[in-house]
């Protein structure tokens, strides 16, 4: 890698990092679930498991959090949040890191289609990064490459394929489509390569099959009956939904263009292409600063909807990846030089967006405390300003999940002392919630980690003092 090339990569690797740290510390992680599945986990100081068919993705992103109050005791609910919140995330680096060990030593260009997988597929769920189909994504590309590249397995290898695809066996639903993909490729690798490798390798391979298999079989259950039939027909309707969500146009936009590098490398070579790189400059810069441009554009909630867009381009992607790894289409190093190019702009330009849309939490969540120190008790949401969609350029109503208000103001109480209970939004009150905040009986129990409901207690028992708090 040559030294202008290697800074390159220190600068984004750094932007990358710094996206990850500053939405820990803000806890973005709080969004949609994610308040719900912390709170769940401290009230009975273990794993929640959000089904049969993902529960491996919840044991792997909540083991952090859970080791730290079940062996060391840990008690401290800030501590405990940021563990929570890098155990999201921590799955995004591990995989990173699995995938360059394994392609460093055959073509360290084929460490690009985890890449574009991350920036261009993942990073548009990440708003709600408590998804157990964010981790199938991750752990897909590692089993991928042990699967096309390794031709013989030590038992270093032997045991890592099989923590990684006991993880994909039971993260989500996708994992009908991926363990599919996996087979098709697993069955092509030992049918070229049976006869020349070693009895671990064959007996791995056969194990590899049918954990796939399995796997295949328990996705198709959920999805045949799911938890909820409801989201069913959403997953299954909301792909329209992506062309309102601009980070995941601007993806599929670049996706397009590098799929064209790769199949028609003269493309690159192109007067065509000049304007399609300066287009491209002028849409990335333009995505990038949406959330502080054009904030009603930045709607976390179509973070929810591109599940579905991550799970129809992964395998188109890893079939592109297959291609070129197996040698069946042939990139030459200029049109690897241009990809590259591509994929920076792509970063920046994502990781960009990112940090901006984590400035528009944080100001959220200052809102949000603030409106828990104005009022005493329970608190209609419609009396609070988190009905404005917007306060100048800073969002407010977008950043709403349609249930977490009771938990987040429990989670954001002012040192742990719950005063202040927001109600969700009256459209939304026929729907499910996890607890009932005007029944005393029915708070989490929290105590032990230094949360007192008295004062909030007192107030549901002496209903003159609902509302706004003494000026």
């Amino acid at each position: 890698m040559s030294h202008k090339l290697s800074n390159v990569v220190k600068v984004l690797l750094f932007l990358y990092l710094f996206s990850i740290g500053y939405a820990i510390f803000t806890e973005r992680h709080f969004f949609a679930d994610g308040a719900h599945y912390f709170r769940l986990i401290l009230e009975s100081k273990f794993f929640y498991a959000e089904g049969f068919s993902r529960s491996h993705a919840n044991y792997i992103t909540q083991f952090i959090p859970v080791i730290l109050i079940k062996i060391f005791s840990v008690r401290n609910v800030d501590f405990l949040s940021y563990a929570f919140g890098f155990g999201l995330y921590a799955p995004q680096l591990i995989s990173m890191l699995i995938c360059y060990l394994l392609v460093r030593k055959n073509n360290i260009y084929f460490m690009l289609f985890p890449i574009i997988s991350l920036f261009g597929l993942s990073l548009n769920v990440t708003f709600q990064i408590v998804s157990e189909s964010l981790v199938i994504s991750y752990v897909f590309w590692p089993i991928f490459f042990y699967v096309v590249l390794k031709e013989n397995f030590n038992w270093i290898d032997t045991l890592m394929i099989f923590v990684l695809a006991s993880v994909f066996s039971r993260s989500y639903e996708s994992a009908s489509i991926l363990g599919s993909i996996l087979i098709v490729f697993l069955v092509l690798i030992m049918f070229e390569r049976w006869h020349k490798t070693t009895m671990l390798t064959k007996i791995v391979w056969f194990f590899l099959l049918v954990i796939f298999l399995v796997s295949v079989l328990i996705a198709l259950y959920f999805i045949i009956f799911p938890l909820n039939p409801e989201n069913r027909g959403h997953f299954l309707f909301a792909l329209p939904s992506i062309l309102r969500h601009y980070p995941a146009l601007l993806s599929v936009i670049y996706i397009l263009v590098i799929s064209l590098c790769i199949f028609i490398p003269n493309f690159t070579k192109s007067f065509f292409y000049k304007y399609v790189i300066l287009f491209l400059g002028i849409f990335t810069v333009f995505v990038s600063l949406i959330p502080i441009l054009i904030p009603d554009l930045t709607r976390p909630d179509l973070h929810h909807n591109a599940r579905v867009f991550m799970t129809y381009m992964l395998p188109l992607l890893s079939f592109v990846a297959y291609l070129v790894i197996r040698g069946i289409v042939i990139v030459p190093e200029f049109a690897w030089k241009k990809i590259i190019v591509l994929i920076t702009f792509l970063v920046i330009g994502q990781t960009t967006w990112q940090i901006l849309a984590t400035s528009q939490w944080n100001g959220f969540r200052h809102i949000f405390k603030e409106e828990l120190m104005r009022y005493n008790g329970i608190v209609s949401f419609e009396d609070t300003i988190l009905k404005e969609k917007n306060v100048g350029i800073q969002l407010i109503r977008p950043m709403i999940w349609r249930w977490t208000n009771p938990t987040l103001s429990i989670l954001w109480a002012k040192n742990l002392d719950v005063n202040t209970i927001i109600t969700i939004p009256s459209d939304a009150l026929k729907q499910w919630q996890p607890f009932d905040p005007s029944n005393a009986n029915d708070l989490p129990k929290l105590e032990e980690f230094g949360f007192s409901f008295e004062k909030y207690k007192s107030f549901l028992l002496n209903g003159d003092d609902y509302g706004l708090k003494d000026e």
